[in-house]
């Protein structure tokens, strides 16, 4: 419905005074002539541009193509700022994201076929939020993904390099998957989340939780129903350091549900603070937790893998097993609540804490401090 300003009458020419000619033979009103109309002149284009609203834009192509062609758009015109877009059009195709981009929100996927937005190397900025739905993929290959509010993923994200920032969260949702690969590196900032409480796979690149120095940092979040498989051949989790790296938001990783490091033998390194309440489950190579953090739940390592801890403190609910290795060569291991080690090499660092450790396997001491008013027990037969 069209909205009235209280000013309009402004507009409206004046009645003729006794002895000026009628509208047939009037004269065209000047501004100038006219200072009422001169007055409310800017007062009309206010009203023009508060007219508009946002519009609903959907991707009408079913071949796919550029973002920045305006006949691929429902609206005759590129989205704007205010828009939502959606791209649910029916069928198989793939829509490039070829020039930055500022938009409301975004929703991907239709009823049939896959609908794929690629991000390539530009810049997305959502000022709230965004859905990827079951038939819908996001491909992020590089630039920003800027969002304000959340994405949530109920299809699939592949995340081969990029910067994912703003405040809200990277919600994995269950049955959906994000792939995390090639060798580029991936980076979160400014307090973006990473929250999966379905399937990531991890094969490729470093990620980093502190990009660009400002807003914080990212953190990571694997749910209890989430799982989240380290594949990589060589790569961690790591903060770079910046200024604001101390400043909350706090880069870190926590775990409640599935994390399982297979695939490769090589080391794969946790670089920022690391909690469990979870599994962790090391299948091939080393897992280093070198952020330090906290341990409430499961570690089980098979046989010829290892996990070497930096600085972990093991509290209520540690649960240590598997026939593998529990390297501890650096940083301080303390344990808070009573654990049993199946088979320990104690090469550096310290064994601190109030509760007991029962070395229940094989153990070798050859260097390192043990501390604190805990026991180091050797069970019978280790």
């Amino acid at each position: 419905m069209p909205r009235f300003s209280p000013f309009l009458p402004l507009l409206l020419p004046r009645p003729e005074a006794p002895g000026e000619p009628g509208p047939a033979g009037r004269k065209a009103v000047s501004l100038r002539s006219c200072p009422r109309l001169l007055w409310a002149t800017p007062v009309l284009i206010s009203l023009i541009a508060t007219s508009s609203r946002a519009e609903d834009v959907f991707w009408t192509n079913p071949g796919g193509g550029n973002w920045t062609e305006v006949g691929n758009w429902s609206a005759g015109r590129l989205p704007g700022s205010e828009d939502r877009v959606f791209i649910t059009l029916a069928g198989t195709y793939s829509v490039t994201l070829n020039a930055a981009a500022t938009i409301a929100a975004l929703t991907v996927g239709g009823e049939t076929g896959t609908q794929t937005l690629s991000s390539g190397s530009q810049e997305l900025t959502i000022s709230g939020p965004a859905v990827v739905g079951d038939n819908g993929a996001f491909a992020m290959s590089g630039g920003i993904l800027n969002c304000a509010s959340d994405l949530t993923v109920e299809g699939s994200f592949l995340w081969t390099a990029g910067l994912m920032t703003g405040a809200g969260r990277t919600i994995v949702a269950e049955e959906a998957t994000l792939s995390i690969s090639g060798g580029s590196g991936k980076s979160m900032d400014a307090g973006r989340v990473l929250e999966n409480r379905g399937t990531v796979v991890w094969s490729g690149g470093g990620i980093n939780l502190n990009q660009t120095g400002e807003g914080g940092s990212g953190s990571i979040e694997n749910a209890a129903t989430g799982a989240f498989e380290i594949l990589i051949a060589s790569g961690s989790v790591s903060a770079s350091g910046f200024a604001d790296v101390a400043a909350p938001p706090l880069p870190s990783f926590t775990n409640a549900g599935m994390l399982r490091k297979a695939g490769s033998s090589s080391e794969t390194g946790l670089g920022v603070p690391f909690a469990n309440t979870g599994t962790v489950e090391v299948v091939t190579g080393t897992l280093r937790l070198t952020g330090g953090g906290s341990n409430g739940g499961a570690f089980d390592v098979a046989e010829g893998a290892a996990l070497a801890p930096q600085t972990l403190n093991f509290g209520q609910g540690s649960q240590l097993t598997g026939a593998g290795l529990y390297r501890f060569d650096a940083g301080v291991q303390t344990f808070l609540a009573d654990v049993a080690l199946p088979n320990l090499e104690f090469t550096g660092g310290a064994i601190a804490g109030s509760a007991s450790l029962t070395l229940a396997g094989t153990s070798e001491w050859t260097a390192g401090l043990m501390t604190g008013a805990g026991r180091t027990i050797v069970a019978e037969g280790a």
